[in-house]
C-alpha cells in the first residue's frame, strides 16, 4: 500500500542532512556502476574481435560473465534512479508499504531498500 498524504505517515521523514548524506551514496554508487558497465562493455567488445588490441590473457567465455555484470549493473542503476526519486519525495525515509520511518543506518547501508524492517520480514516470510 503506498500513502497519498503526508497525514497518512506513521514516521517522520529525512532531514535535509539525512538525505544530502544518501544523496552522495547513491551518486557514488552510480559513478561506480557506469564505470563497471563501461569497462565490461570494453572487455566485452574486444572478446568479439571489435576492439584493436583484445587482451590476450581473458579466458574464453568471460562475455557471458561480462554480459551479466552489465545487466545486474544496469538493474541497480534503475533502483537507485528510483532511490533518488524518493529522496526528493515528502515520502523519503519513510516505508513505501507501511509509511513507518526506516532507520537512517539501514537506508545508508542498503539505499536501493525503501521498506522498513517489519515489513521486509513480512515481504520474506520471516514473521
Amino acid at each position: 500500500m503506498y500513502y497519498r498524504s503526508s497525514s497518512d505517515f506513521k514516521g517522520k521523514a529525512l532531514s535535509q542532512r539525512e538525505t544530502a548524506e544518501i544523496r552522495e551514496i547513491v551518486q557514488l554508487r552510480i559513478q561506480y556502476l557506469l564505470v563497471l558497465i563501461e569497462e565490461n562493455a570494453r572487455a566485452s567488445a574486444a572478446e568479439a574481435g571489435q576492439e584493436p588490441y583484445p587482451n590476450m590473457f581473458r579466458r574464453r567465455g568471460d562475455q557471458k560473465v561480462e554480459h551479466h555484470v552489465i545487466h545486474l549493473a544496469e538493474r541497480e542503476l534503475t533502483q537507485l534512479t528510483r532511490t533518488l526519486i524518493w529522496l526528493d519525495s515528502e515520502r523519503a525515509g519513510l516505508c513505501i508499504a507501511c509509511a513507518a520511518a526506516i532507520p537512517i543506518e539501514r537506508i545508508k547501508a542498503i539505499p536501493t531498500n525503501r521498506i522498513c524492517d517489519e515489513c521486509n520480514q513480512i515481504q520474506n516470510g520471516d514473521l
